[in-house]
């Protein structure tokens, strides 16, 4: 993946990317294709003059469809990129209820899309539904991605497999059903690591819910690394990590950064997180530059997880914060390299 200048410090030596040296001079930051090519016209480096060409049209080929309408580029910090690299560390995308812009969330052929789109890490939402089984659904009821209003957790398993979850996203899609997390553990390829969020925070629901998942993932075979569960719920995750120790949990959560008690609460999420014993925080993408959201994490040695950009301009921003992994719906677009 391209890294280009920290928009903030013009001053960074350039790094440019695997295909290209890493030792280019300082260069003024680049914001758009058309400062690129006023470059190449107007740069007096009659050694450099034909390697900019080429590197000018590596990019503009491949970036092209991570431009925003105004023909802003996507800027990696290269400076952090290096140092991210030398300790083997390596962002990526997660997809959004698999690839939810394109298929209906949360059902096979969404993750199965971010599978063959190379997208190596999904998250889906799982409810107990009245069988004790974990269903793979955002919502509490099916009524948005069903067009018929159940109650999971009142709904029996075979009636909640009677559904379509579908044909709300168009008619290639119907006959899609509501999947089991047994049957989404089954297509996750030896690659692959699924991000499970535990929807069940009711004090009598959640340990149900956490005693199915610990059932599922023990028969599905799949590794410990393989697996990270999230939730909003201090509970489940405490819950989680004392079943299953080797299982990752994310403490899931969104801040209003522009409140007054913003600053308090952050503290009190990591020491949360911390408390828990979680490996990492999930947070809103909303405000996250001015809380130094990322920073904030990784000086309390946790991952640090972004949800849920799908704006390229956003994500420019996210990215230059250097957290872990990414979470969208448009997982496959935005992961392709600049």
């Amino acid at each position: 993946m391209i890294a280009a200048l920290d928009p903030d410090d013009a001053g960074v030596e350039w790094a440019c990317c695997e295909y290209c040296s890493p030792s280019w001079p300082p260069l003024p930051v680049l914001r758009s294709l058309l400062e690129i090519e006023n470059l190449r016209r107007t740069a007096n480096w009659d050694v450099r003059r034909d390697s900019i060409a080429r590197w000018l049209t590596f990019w503009k080929r491949l970036a092209t469809p991570l431009t925003d309408e105004s023909g802003a580029l996507i800027l990696l910090p290269s400076a952090d990129k290096r140092a991210r690299r030398e300790e083997g560390l390596t962002m990526y995308w997660v997809a959004h209820r698999g690839e939810s812009e394109d298929a209906p969330e949360n059902t096979l052929a969404s993750v199965n899309l971010a599978w063959e789109r190379g997208i190596r890490a999904v998250e889906i939402d799982v409810h107990l539904d009245a069988d004790g089984e974990l269903i793979v659904c955002h919502d509490a009821d099916t009524l948005r991605t069903t067009g018929a209003k159940r109650i999971i957790r009142e709904t029996s398993t075979a009636a909640l497999k009677a559904l379509d979850a579908g044909r709300w996203r168009g008619a290639q899609w119907i006959g899609e059903r509501l999947p089991l997390l047994s049957e989404t553990l089954a297509i996750v390829p030896d690659d692959g690591r699924l991000f499970i969020e535990i929807k069940d925070e009711a004090e009598d629901v959640y340990p149900i819910a956490v005693s199915a998942l610990v059932g599922a993932l023990a028969a599905s075979g799949l590794r410990d690394d393989q697996i990270r569960v999230i939730a909003f719920s201090p509970g489940v995750l405490a819950m989680v990590k004392k079943a299953m120790p080797g299982i990752k949990t994310d403490y899931l959560f969104w801040v209003d950064n522009d409140s007054p008690g913003a600053r308090q609460r952050w503290d009190k999420i990591v020491e949360t997180a911390l408390s828990i014993g979680a490996s990492g925080l999930a947070m809103g993408w909303q405000g996250l530059a001015k809380a130094n959201g990322v920073e904030r994490a990784r000086a309390a040695g946790l991952d640090a997880h972004v949800w849920t950009v799908d704006d390229v301009a956003i994500a420019a921003e996210v990215i230059a914060m250097a957290p872990d992994g990414i979470i969208s719906n448009r997982a496959g677009a935005l992961s392709r390299p600049l």
